[in-house]
């Protein structure tokens, strides 16, 4: 069988026009899906190739398709790299326009130079494709076959990308805020006298003359279930009680969270003894695990 695809790179700038056209007015289409699976895999090699072997004698079809196919996973990946370094990163928009340009530069590179092909090894207005007959070379054998596999594998890795659901990774944030709802102001040195605090100094260099020290924890769960979480508070891996909604607890919880939600609430803690450089530290457990999910801490100085 044989068919015949006249002026084949001309083609294929119409069909990357057209699917920056649609990608740009119908996002997430399947036209675009259609369009966009050679437009990445086969057109900026098979553009690229024929810039560099415009004749039609340089190379068989079957040695062009599969060279254009590699040649375009390289061109990919060495765009993608290149994105990763400018400010609008890899995302679809920028892939597609880069892509595109490139693919329509090859193009005009490639008409230029078969029109200074000569004689009969000039085809600048068809290409014809033909299934190979096994008679053929072994190496025909081969490409052929190796283009075949790995357009399969291609579509069959797609299919499995579009029709699974995606899944999204569980984590929890965990985060400690000062005395004024912000990452900074927090309690750094603290006044005692007769084993009790009576004064704390923040970070801000305000004086605060209290039991405590405040700060704020916040907890939003990203587990992709209910999950049950409680807190323990340490100083120097010695458990310590926290000042908490109205009383002094050895520990915070156990409460639920669902996908999303948030929990947070000022809390207080106290050193037990005189000591510079005091490490303290707030430990987040799931009700389930013995190993913590998420550590903050802090430094403190006790005079």
């Amino acid at each position: 069988m044989r068919i015949k695809v006249f002026n084949d790179i001309l083609i294929i700038s119409i069909l990357t026009v057209l699917l920056v056209i649609i990608s740009v007015l119908i996002p997430s289409n399947i036209v675009q899906i259609i369009l966009g699976l050679p437009a990445i895999l086969l057109f900026p090699g098979y553009s690229f190739v024929a810039a560099l072997y415009p004749g039609k004698e340089d190379m068989n079809r079957i040695q062009r398709l599969a060279l254009s196919i590699g040649v375009s996973v390289a061109i990919g990946t060495l765009i993608g790299l290149i994105l990763n370094y400018t400010p609008w990163g890899v995302v679809p928009e920028s892939v597609l326009f880069s892509v595109s340009i490139f693919i329509l530069l090859a193009s005009a590179f490639a008409l230029l130079r078969r029109n200074k092909v000569p004689g009969r090894n000039k085809y600048i207005y068809q290409l014809t494709i033909s299934w190979p007959v096994w008679a053929s070379g072994v190496l025909s054998k081969l490409l052929f076959v190796s283009f075949i596999v790995s357009i399969v594998v291609t579509l069959g890795v797609i299919s499995y990308v579009t029709v699974s659901p995606r899944v999204e990774a569980a984590f929890t944030e965990f985060y400690i805020l000062g005395l004024n709802g912000e990452a900074q102001d927090y309690p750094e040195v603290f006044s005692l006298e007769s084993g009790d605090v009576t004064r704390i100094e923040y970070g801000d260099g305000n004086y605060v003359f209290d039991k405590f020290g405040m700060v704020t924890l916040g907890i939003v769960s990203h587990e992709q279930e209910k999950a049950s979480y409680y807190v323990l508070a340490n100083i120097d891996g010695e458990q310590i009680g926290i000042n908490y909604d109205g009383g002094v607890v050895n520990r915070i919880g156990p409460f639920e969270l669902a996908q999303g939600e948030k929990w947070e609430q000022k809390i207080g803690f106290a050193p037990q003894y005189v000591g510079d450089n005091q490490k303290v530290e707030f430990q987040l457990f799931k009700e389930t695990d013995s190993i913590p999910v998420g550590s903050l801490h802090l430094r403190i100085d006790a005079r």
